[in-house]
Order: C-alpha cells, then sequence, then structure tokens
C-alpha cells in the first residue's frame, strides 16, 4: 500500500534481509497495546471483536455491490457473462445485501454491539475522508500494477 501512495511512504522501507520492518515494529506495538488493553479492561476483547465483526460485514457488503457494478457494466458493454456466475444472480446480491442490512441493524439496537458499530462507521468515515483529502483516489487509478484481471478459461476449453 506505501508504494502504491496509499500508506505512509515509510513503510517501504525495508531491512537487509528484505523484512519491512516498520510494518512488523507497528503490528507489533498494536498487539502489545491490544494485551494491556485486554488487561486494563476485560470487555475489551468484546469490543474488538465487534469492530471485527463490523469489519467483516463491511467487507460483505462492498462484495455484493461491486458484484452488482460489475454485472451492469458487463451488461452495458455486451460482453460475455463471467462462467463463474454468482448463485441465483442480482436476486442473490440483493438476499445478501439484505442479510448485511439486518446484520447492522441488529448490532445497532444490541447495546453490547453498538459501541463497536459506531467506531467501525467512525473508522470508515475517517479512511473515506483521507481518501478524498490525500488524492489516493486518483493514484490508486493510475497505479502501476493495476490491470485487468486474466481470463479465466471454462473446463470445456481445458479439455480441448
Amino acid at each position: 500500500m506505501a508504494h502504491d501512495g496509499q500508506a505512509p511512504r515509510a513503510f517501504t522501507h525495508t531491512n537487509r534481509g528484505g523484512v519491512p520492518w516498520l510494518s512488523v515494529a507497528v503490528t507489533l506495538g498494536v498487539m502489545v497495546l491490544g494485551a494491556v488493553l485486554i488487561t486494563v479492561d476485560p470487555n475489551a476483547f468484546s469490543l474488538v471483536a465487534g469492530v471485527a465483526s463490523f469489519a467483516v460485514v463491511l467487507t460483505w457488503a462492498m462484495i455484493f455491490l461491486s458484484h452488482r457494478a460489475m454485472r451492469r457494466r458487463v451488461a452495458e458493454q455486451g460482453a460475455e457473462p463471467s462462467p463463474f456466475p454468482m448463485p441465483l444472480g442480482n436476486v442473490g446480491t440483493y438476499l445478501g445485501l439484505a442479510f448485511v442490512a439486518t446484520v447492522v441493524i441488529t448490532m445497532a439496537t444490541i447495546p453490547d454491539s453498538r459501541r463497536a458499530l459506531i467506531i467501525g462507521l467512525v473508522w470508515v468515515a475517517v479512511l473515506t475522508l483521507a481518501w478524498f483529502v490525500t488524492g489516493t483516489r486518483t493514484s490508486a487509478a493510475a497505479h502501476s500494477r493495476t490491470g485487468t484481471l486474466p481470463v479465466v478459461r471454462t473446463r470445456q476449453s481445458h479439455e480441448d
């Protein structure tokens, strides 16, 4: 991410063995902070688990929304549909989004998970703001490793 301008440039530095030492140090620091936090507040684990659950829910929401956008673009361009279709197609996408919404609503109504939901939403807002402010959206579009996905041959073409 640092090579793409999506994290501080300092994270690109490695030691003689090629280990990204700053990334390892920051990860270690977060782990130590977590251990101290759980020692000080036994409920901290529930909060961290709730924030992790929010992250999973957010990831699935993005997958479903990306799938919907991809299907729309494929239809607009008249391209062939994927040889790996989503089960139930668009209906499956909307059912998945409905399930994600149900989980978020449940998190909002249960007092123990509400704080994790709020932290997750604030974090998403901060990252979104950073994305707009830093110009990462334009650098990501031009980044050298971005390209088209390789074409996967269907089973039928493997047998040829």
